[in-house]
Parts: C-alpha cells; structure tokens; sequence
C-alpha cells in the first residue's frame, strides 16, 4: 500500500495513510477526489495511454451491493464495464461489499468467516487481513450510479 512510509500530506492525509490504490484517485479516510462518480472516473483515466505503462495499469472499484443488484443495477454495470473497456485500459477490479457490512465484519469477525474482498491483485477473506489492510478497505470511495 503506497503511504505506509510516507508522512501527512497538505490534502489532509493522514501519517502513513494509503495515498491511492493503484490509479485511483487520491482518497484518504478524510479526502476523497473521485467526486463524479465512476463513469467520469472511468473516463479520465481511459483517457491514458495505457500500452505505455510497462508493469500495467490497474483501477480497483467498489459497489454497493445494492448499486448493481436488480435489472438496472445490473444495466448500469454493464454499460459501465462496456464503456470503460471501449477505452482501451488493460485491468479493472471489482469489490463488492458496503461500508456497513465490511465494518460489522471488522467488529464481529467470527460472523463473517467467508467473506471474500478485493484488496489490490489478489483476494483475501477480509477476517484475515491486518487492521490496517482492512481500514484501508473500508475507506475506500464506495462508487454509484447516481
């Protein structure tokens, strides 16, 4: 997690808090600059020139359950999915999971033994993870098709 050796930054971010994962805009527990939702998000980073990126790019996404549940949480993903990959990026991960539950699970683990998040290229049972890992986890923008 990139920040875990850097000091506070002037947008608020804390001592040795996460400054982005991936190419993701810049987020803190107390910032976050991904304002216009995840299709503007999408679009901005389409816009690089992902072959010049030697180990790749990479966005992670987090959604709501109830963002893509039913037929137009559905559609809206899709359409999402749809238009990100006409840009040409090479990689995008998906989370599943709101704020309340992936709190609830840090407060009660042993409820929680087989939920499965995202973190950064691989996926852990969230129970597994260190605090830190899964504050990092639950601070991260939780996008909508709003």
């Amino acid at each position: 997690m990139f920040g875990m050796a850097v000091s506070a930054t002037p947008d608020g971010r804390k001592n040795f808090e996460a400054i982005s994962e991936n190419l993701g805009a810049c987020r803190t527990a107390h910032s976050d600059k991904n304002r216009s939702g995840p299709t503007s998000y999408a679009r901005s980073i389409g816009k690089l020139d992902h072959a010049k990126a030697g180990s790749g790019t990479l966005i992670n996404m987090k959604f709501g359950v109830d963002t893509i549940s039913g037929e137009t949480g559905r559609d809206n993903f899709i359409e999402f999915v749809d238009g990100y990959f006409s840009n040409d990026p090479l990689h995008v991960q998906f989370m599943v999971a709101d704020r309340e539950t992936l709190l609830d699970a840090q407060k009660n683990p042993e409820e929680y033994q087989d939920l499965l998040v995202r973190v950064s290229g691989f996926s852990s049972y969230f129970h597994s993870l260190s605090k830190g890992f899964q504050d990092e986890l639950i601070n991260r923008t939780e996008s909508s098709f709003d």
